[in-house]
């Protein structure tokens, strides 16, 4: 069975900058590595959950992975001391996971 695709693009959107913003002091070597690595994931879960098409079960999957991935470059920033506090990216991540659970329903 098919899902309509994620359609509130404006909180994404809002979640990519609110990433940007946590990384955009990550200037050099290992920071500015993982600094990518977090904007990338960030980026291309956006782009998947905006796709125009529908989107199938089995194609949640992936994006839940995705989540998973970004929620561990997050904890790796802060455990490495380049991000101090990612208590609200966490939310923000933990609500994207209940929203992708749903469209697995």
């Amino acid at each position: 069975m098919e899902k309509k695709y994620y359609q509130n693009w404006n909180r994404l959107v809002y979640y990519v900058s609110d990433v940007y913003a946590a990384t955009s002091k990550f200037k050099t070597g290992k920071a500015k590595d993982l600094s990518q690595k977090i904007r990338k994931t960030a980026v291309s879960i956006t782009v998947d959950l905006n796709r125009p098409q529908e989107i199938e079960k089995s194609k949640i999957y992936p994006l839940l992975s995705s989540v998973s991935v970004l929620e561990t470059y997050l904890q790796l920033a802060k455990k490495y001391k380049f991000l101090k506090d990612t208590s609200v990216l966490d939310y923000k991540l933990k609500e994207l996971k209940t929203i992708l659970n749903q469209m697995l329903e």
